[in-house]
């Protein structure tokens, strides 16, 4: 039989004055038993360092029947408080991803998070612009075990790139972005599938949708881009997210899930409700040199690139689902734009 263990993702707690156990600091990842009986209180405290084998907990708990305690070792398993040593060999098998296995069994029982890992290896991200942004997610979803990925680009690499755009050196001077970030991309995971597409968008059809999932970092033209990419993924019925920045403010999502969440234009038509307009007035000075913020870049980046993640593989509910959130890095606040699904909607209807 197996041995057993606290799962080691999770700090755990036995109150015996209060008669409960927390696993974790946080909820919802983290649990707490309350009531948690003495028997219960008393096998996790066994389990709780080292691997028991599940035999020997009948001896050391002799006031419980072993059906009692094989009942108890199988809910505890499956609400995460406990693992095999099984589960632990699989968590730790590739030795890359160990500790992401381990956030992942956070959310899940630790069979279903190696599954789970196992299936992001298929998934396929496009990754529209490998700027700033589009960058810095492909370079998270592959380090995340995200099995293929699609980099559209048409610029080169630039010196006045580098001070936000990490994936480049310069080494990589004057050569095709999408070129440079492969290159890049597989030094870090080699066995990461990269497809690189040097192209502009300047329409639907330019836009790459054969994918799980689409990433669009792209900001010009505006509005254009945004309707493009919104077009030719709901057309496709591929979910697709989007993220930059204007400012000093974080433009993060929304996530639109064809079929299931409101599209762009159903966000155009609520802003042009509530504000009169959804597009921005054309500035008088449209050719001016846009400012930029390496670290604002990066935790943009890094909160699509979770979301993404999170919407591959139900680690969790993603935030940005049928909503956008702006931050403000000034203050470190969010605000949330929420926007329905239009029933009369031109694109998603």
């Amino acid at each position: 039989m197996p041995r057993i263990q606290v799962n080691p993702a999770f700090p755990l707690f036995i109150d015996d004055a209060r008669g409960r156990v927390r696993l974790g600091d946080f909820p919802p990842t983290g649990l707490i038993l309350d009531p948690a009986p003495p028997p219960l209180r008393r096998l996790l405290r066994l389990c709780a360092e080292t691997p028991v084998e599940q035999p020997d907990l009948y001896a050391l708990l002799d006031d419980v029947t072993p059906a009692e305690i094989d009942s108890a070792v199988e809910q505890l398993r499956a609400a995460r408080f406990l693992v095999t040593d099984a589960d632990l060999d699989a968590l730790a098998a590739d030795a890359r991803l160990s500790r992401f296995a381990l956030f992942l069994a956070m959310f899940h029982p630790a069979d279903q998070a190696v599954a789970t890992l196992g299936d992001l290896a298929g998934k396929h991200v496009a990754v529209l612009g490998a700027g700033a942004i589009g960058g810095q997610v492909a370079l998270q979803l592959a380090t995340s075990g995200v099995g293929r990925l699609t980099l559209l680009d048409d610029d080169r690499v630039e010196l006045g790139n580098l001070h936000r755009q990490h994936l480049y050196t310069v080494r990589d001077l004057g050569e095709p972005k999408t070129d440079a970030a492969a290159r890049r991309l597989r030094e870090h995971c080699p066995d990461v599938r990269v497809t690189r597409v040097e192209r502009r968008i300047t329409g639907p059809d330019d836009v790459v949708t054969d994918a799980d999932l689409v990433v669009n970092t792209v900001d010009t033209p505006q509005p254009h881009i945004r309707r493009w990419v919104n077009r030719a993924c709901v057309r496709a019925g591929t979910p697709f997210v989007t993220g930059g920045f204007n400012q000093h403010v974080g433009l993060i999502g929304p996530l639109v899930v064809p079929g299931g969440t409101g599209c762009l234009a159903c966000q155009e038509a609520a802003l042009a409700e509530r504000y009169g307009s959804a597009v921005l007035p054309a500035s008088d000075n449209p050719g001016r040199a846009i400012p930029s913020f390496g670290p604002l870049c990066g935790i943009v980046s890094g909160m699509i690139a979770a979301e993404v993640i999170r919407f591959l593989t139900g680690a969790g509910t993603t935030a940005v689902e049928g909503r956008a959130v702006w931050l403000d890095l000034l203050t470190l606040t969010t605000t949330a734009y929420e926007f329905d699904r239009l029933d009369g909607c031109e694109v998603c209807a």
